[in-house]
C-alpha cells in the first residue's frame, strides 16, 4: 500500500483451485493506482476448467432446459484509465476469452448446436470505459458515487470468432445514515444492452455474488438486463457488521419484450468481518433467497 494518504490502495489477489476432477480455477484480478490517483489500470488474468449450466436464454425455458456443460478457457480483461478533473477517468478496455467446450449433455440445446457459442470460440473485443468515481475509499464506501459506462465490441478484425456491440451502465451511490454511526444506505442500479450475435455465454446474465443474489448466475440470460438492489450496511461493532439487501432484475431480447411479468426478486442477510479499518476491506458472507431456494455466498469486499 502506498504511503501517499491520497492515493487509493493497489490491489493484487490469487486464487487457486483444484479438484480431484480435475478441475481447475486460477483466478487473478488486480486494480492499480499510481501516484494521487491519476491512473487506474484494472481487470482479470484467469484460467477456468469447470462445470457449468445452461437453462435457454431469455424468460420462458421450462425445468426440463436445465443442462450440464464443461468448459475450459482462458481470459483476458485489462482496462487502462486516466484521471480528468477530480474525479473522471476514461480509456480503453479489451477482453479476451478462448471456450472449448468438454463436455455437454447428450440431446440437449448445446449439444446439437442450437445456440451461439455451443461449440466454444473465441471472443476478442475492444471498447472505452467512462467512469465517475468520487467514493471515499474503494472497499465498503461510506459516502459517494460511482457510476460506469463501457462500450465494447468484438468482429473478426480482431480475432474474434463472434460479432455483437454491448453497452453497460452501472451506477452505485453510498449514503451514511447520521455521519455513518448507524450504517450506509448502498443503492445501485446496473444494465446491459447487446446487439449482434453474441455467444450464450457472453449473453448479459442475472444473479451470482454481484448483482443479483439468491440466483445462481446466467439462471436467466438474453440480450437485454435491467437491474438494481438497496443494502443496508451496519456500522461495525469491533471486527463485525450486518448487512440486509434486497435485489431484482430482468433479462429480454428487446425493449418491446420487458415486461414487469418477468422481474426476478431475491433478498438476504449478511455478516461482515473487517480486516482493515482504514481501507474498509472486509469478508462477505451472504445468504439470499428467491422463491423456493437460496445461495450462499463467500467473498472479500462488498457486492457492490
Amino acid at each position: 500500500m502506498s504511503k501517499d494518504s491520497t492515493t487509493r490502495p493497489s490491489d493484487v489477489r490469487f486464487t487457486l483451485a483444484y479438484t480431484l476432477n480435475k478441475q481447475v480455477i486460477a483466478y487473478l484480478p488486480f486494480q492499480l493506482w499510481t501516484k494521487e490517483n491519476n491512473y487506474h489500470i484494472f481487470g482479470q488474468i484467469a484460467f477456468y476448467r469447470y462445470p457449468y449450466f445452461f437453462r435457454g436464454i431469455g424468460n420462458d425455458n421450462p425445468s426440463y432446459t436445465y443442462e450440464n456443460y464443461t468448459a475450459s478457457f482462458p481470459r483476458i480483461r485489462i482496462a487502462a484509465t486516466k484521471r480528468l478533473g477530480k474525479a473522471f477517468y476514461t480509456g480503453p478496455v479489451y477482453w479476451f476469452q478462448d471456450t472449448k467446450m468438454l463436455e455437454v449433455e447428450a440431446g440437449g440445446l448445446l449439444d446439437v448446436d442450437s445456440v451461439p457459442g455451443a461449440e466454444g470460440g473465441i471472443i476478442s473485443s475492444f471498447g472505452w470505459v467512462l467512469q465517475y468515481d468520487n467514493r471515499d475509499r474503494i472497499y465498503a464506501p461510506q459516502k459517494g458515487i460511482k457510476a460506469e459506462l463501457r462500450s465494447m465490441q468484438a468482429d473478426q478484425s480482431i480475432g474474434s470468432d463472434f460479432f455483437y456491440r454491448s453497452l453497460d451502465l452501472n451506477f452505485a451511490i453510498y449514503l451514511p445514515l447520521q455521519e455513518n454511526k448507524k450504517g450506509v444506505l448502498a443503492l445501485n442500479t446496473y444494465s446491459t444492452m447487446q446487439d449482434g450475435q453474441a455467444p450464450f455465454n457472453k449473453l448479459a446474465s442475472l444473479g451470482g455474488p454481484h448483482n443479483l443474489r439468491g440466483f445462481r448466475n446466467g439462471h436467466f440470460r438474453d440480450r437485454k438486463l435491467f437491474g438494481g438492489q438497496v443494502e443496508y450496511r451496519s456500522a461495525y461493532a469491533g471486527p463485525f457488521g450486518f448487512a440486509a439487501f434486497v435485489g431484482t432484475a430482468t433479462v429480454s431480447n428487446n425493449f418491446q419484450d420487458l415486461s414487469t411479468q418477468y422481474m426476478r426478486t431475491a433478498a438476504g442477510l449478511g455478516l461482515r468481518v473487517m480486516l482493515d479499518p482504514k481501507s474498509g476491506l472486509n469478508l462477505r458472507f451472504d445468504y439470499a433467497r428467491r422463491n423456493g431456494a437460496g445461495e450462499f455466498y463467500f467473498a472479500i469486499g462488498e457486492a457492490f
